[in-house]
């Protein structure tokens, strides 16, 4: 089966972020929004997709020159959707490619491979004609309400887009349409009959609305299982960066003092000079526990380490055969498998790392950084740390978080959970960092604080500048909270609820702050906007030809 993703659209309602990117490209959890569902068809179990169609359209060569012609195992392919006349006119510009079956998913989604296959599982089973994905939401009038035949039915009788809710519209359902689809050929006529009565723009709903009255009981929608997320408004896309960090999934780091039989002397020699595995030996490094078993190789060796079900051994399997019992103790009753990672770059002394920290080649952790990735229970968190970055000393990181590649953070900086920084970022001295997304090449210069807010790329904020994420109207005060009224946020030509009652600033690619300059909630600042030292920015700036 082929693959396509929607990309082509101008997403003004995302701007200033997409301004100078198409919406896919927007990076959320330290990846852009579309390399998350590639990966996700790349994982699936149900369908091997082997060629993935891109439909592009504005700022096409963002996303040409980040994915080139091939991910993983997937071949890509580039339509270029010339006229950008809704999502049905996307899909009619394959016609002449795609096979006899095809998936489609909407380029502001972000969805899991687990959802692709509850999506592709549940069309074989009712061998449909067309399927959509559906899901529940709180507030429908953003999406295409879904009418089925009957409650707890499968069978597609009517799409209504972005209705307005009434309260006594009982009629109402917030069953919406997911916007992940699978066609066959059949599609292309109903999108050739629907664009004789439409005007501009036609979409895909009103395709499926064709379809139903031709493909009688042939068209079906399932709530699937496994993640999805819609970024159609700027704030949307912190909650998806919460999610995905929370995550991430790699190979942790431990020390020597955390394996079992680490009195042995000959495990320890085979370990070190055969295999390549590295400890720290002066930082505190703390253990964790997995669910699954690892193996590590190099050249023709591999290790796997496991624990019995009984926690009575532990068996250190090598390649050849050879294996090695371990000393343990008994702690829970929990199967404890240790998992290794090679030491790609450097900690020094006295460096404190806990929880799931990857440290990527060439990275150095300085003294006295100080890396905590649990929660309040002390359990685990993901916090990735990319190649060639140096954390200076002083600077303290909290999990979940996401670090690029060739990033400087520090010295004594604060980096607060569920932030992500793209590759050559630099936060600078004193700085505080909570709950945003950084882009690439972006510097925040000394004693800067930025929360809850999303930064284009190449940003140069000068020192002392301040991105405020709270309303002072209407605080209320508690012993260990602050809270205030939902932040506002100009969307287009309206201000809209952003429903978060914590949200910074939006800056798109390449803007500029003198120092000192303090930048209040929700406010939008376009591409290339310079701003002089000491300004006080309450109001959204536009920058020359940018259309609202």
């Amino acid at each position: 089966m082929d693959a396509v993703i929607l990309a082509a659209g101008k997403s003004r309602k995302l701007r200033p972020l997409t301004s100078t990117r198409p919406k896919p490209m927007i990076m959320v959890g330290g990846k852009p929004m579309i390399y998350w569902d590639l990966e996700a068809l790349f994982k699936s179990s149900s369908e091997k997709f082997e060629r993935v169609f891109i439909v592009v359209g504005f700022k096409q060569e963002k996303i040409r020159e980040y994915l080139g012609n091939k991910f993983m195992d997937i071949e890509i392919e580039y339509i270029e959707q010339k006229q950008l006349l809704g999502t049905a006119h996307a899909v009619s510009v394959l016609e002449d490619k795609v096979g006899d079956e095809f998936l489609v998913i909407n380029g502001d989604l972000i969805v899991s491979w687990g959802f692709i296959d509850d999506l592709v599982n549940n069309h074989r089973d009712h061998n449909s004609s067309a399927t959509l994905s559906l899901r529940h939401v709180e507030n429908p009038s953003e999406f295409g309400v879904v009418e089925l035949n009957r409650e707890g039915g499968h069978i597609i009788k009517n799409i209504r887009e972005k209705p307005k809710i009434e309260t006594s519209d009982n009629s109402t359902s917030y069953l919406v349409n997911a916007g992940v689809y699978i066609f066959n050929k059949n599609i292309f006529d109903a999108i050739r009959r629907i664009r004789k009565a439409e005007s501009v723009e036609y979409d895909i709903p009103k395709a499926i609305n064709d379809l139903t009255k031709v493909q009688i009981n042939l068209v079906h929608g399932f709530e699937c299982d496994g993640m999805w997320m819609s970024i159609r408004r700027p704030w949307d896309l912190l909650d998806a960066n919460e999610i995905l960090l929370k995550n991430m999934k790699f190979l942790y780091l431990f020390s020597w003092d955390n394996i079992p039989g680490k009195d042995d002397g000959k495990l320890r020699k085979f370990l070190e000079e055969d295999v390549g595995l590295e400890w720290a030996e002066n930082a505190e490094i703390h253990k964790s526990n997995a669910d699954t078993t690892i193996n590590i190789s190099k050249d023709e060796n591999s290790v796997e380490i496991m624990m019995d079900a009984k926690k009575e051994k532990a068996t250190l399997k090598i390649s050849g055969g050879r294996t090695h019992d371990l000393k343990v103790k008994k702690e829970d009753d929990k199967l404890n498998l240790y998992k290794f990672h090679k030491l790609k770059g450097k900690i020094e002394d006295y460096a404190v790392i806990k929880g799931d920290v990857y440290i990527g080649e060439n990275t150095v952790i300085k003294s006295g950084a100080y890396i905590e990735s649990v929660d309040e229970k002390g359990k685990p968190l993901p916090c990735y740390i990319g190649s060639n970055t140096e954390v200076r000393p002083g600077t303290h990181i909290k999990g979940p978080c996401y670090i690029g590649d060739n990033c400087i953070i520090g010295p004594n900086c604060f980096i607060r959970p569920h932030t992500s920084l793209g590759d050559w970022v630099h936060i600078g001295n004193a700085v505080d960092l909570k709950n945003s997304i950084v882009m690439s090449n972006t510097l925040i210069c000394h004693l800067g604080y930025v929360a809850d807010s999303i930064i284009g790329e190449g940003c140069n904020l000068d020192a002392g500048t301040k991105i405020q994420n709270l309303e002072f109207e209407n605080l209320k005060i508690s012993k260990f909270s602050v809270i205030g009224d939902n932040i506002r946020v100009k969307v287009m030509h309206e201000f809209v609820n952003s429903g978060r009652s914590k949200f910074g600033a939006i800056l798109g690619d390449e803007v500029k702050t003198g120092i000192n300059v303090s930048i209040m909630p929700g406010v939008s600042i376009y591409p290339e906007a310079w701003i002089e030292a000491g300004s006080v920015v309450r109001n959204p700036i536009y920058t020359e030809g940018e259309e609202i």
